[in-house]
């Protein structure tokens, strides 16, 4: 079963990663979420920055795990890929288990990215506990994407 789990998640990334609106949504999406807030809460100035990067961080979570995991779902059952499933010699749970981990590792980077902007753009300082903050992140888009 582990087997059929790691397969089915490489087979997952990397069918994402060739999809051009995950890029954009993932990746640009938030980026253009969070120099719009930036400039419209002036967040160059005093702890707006931290207001900012909880905001786009709920977005890319919200976005990641409801939007992500649904549109995937379509598109696989609009191209039979879950007929296939059906007879496939695995059951459902590596399968949503996979699905889920794609959408960790797909968002995770985008908010690693956001952290680091936020502190050599705008000066906000590192969080204290980053393993914890992660850990965090990836919790709500594994739960964000159970609910989708």
């Amino acid at each position: 079963m582990l087997k059929a789990f790691l397969a089915h998640a490489e087979i997952n990334l990397k069918l994402t990663y060739r999809d051009k609106t995950v890029i954009f949504f993932n990746y640009l999406f938030p980026l253009i979420f969070f120099f719009i807030f930036a400039q419209l809460f002036h967040a160059e100035q005093g702890g707006a920055i931290i207001q900012v990067l909880t905001m786009v961080l709920s977005i890319g979570i919200l976005g990641t795990g409801f939007f992500g995991a649904g549109i995937r779902a379509v598109q696989d059952r609009e191209s039979n890929i879950l007929r296939r499933f059906k007879v496939a010699p695995m059951s459902a749970a590596p399968m949503l288990v996979a699905s889920l981990l794609t959408g960790v590792l797909n968002f995770l980077p985008s908010a690693v990215l956001l952290i680091l902007l936020s502190h050599y753009i705008y000066g906000m300082e590192f969080p204290e506990q980053t393993a914890s903050l992660l850990v965090f992140v990836s919790w709500e888009c594994s739960r964000s994407e159970d609910s989708g």
